[in-house]
């Protein structure tokens, strides 16, 4: 698999594990130029500052499309939940 940075993988994670899609921020970004900061380690080193761990989601959409994204984020905490509690669930990266 290629290197990804840590909003795509994210983003592709949550659509396989939870069927909710998301758009990487750093897909409206270019690599960072010669002279411009920032923390390599925050974005990945590919530029775009902390872009790199941010996330979109649309929110035009139907009722029954966003009440199905609030369920899939409930089950997400949940999980989280037990997760930390030792319990199962599943495992966020």
């Amino acid at each position: 698999m290629p290197v990804m940075t840590r909003d795509w993988a994210f983003c592709r994670w949550l659509a396989l594990e939870y069927g909710v899609v998301s758009i990487p921020t750093s897909a409206f970004y270019g690599p960072r130029t010669a002279g411009e900061g920032g923390d390599e380690e925050e974005d990945g080193g590919g530029g775009g500052g902390g872009r790199k761990s941010l996330v979109r989601f649309t929110f035009c959409k139907t009722d029954e499309t966003l009440e199905a994204a609030a369920a899939a984020f409930r089950k997400l905490g949940q999980d989280q939940r037990l997760r930390r509690e030792g319990g199962g669930g599943k495992d966020v990266q």
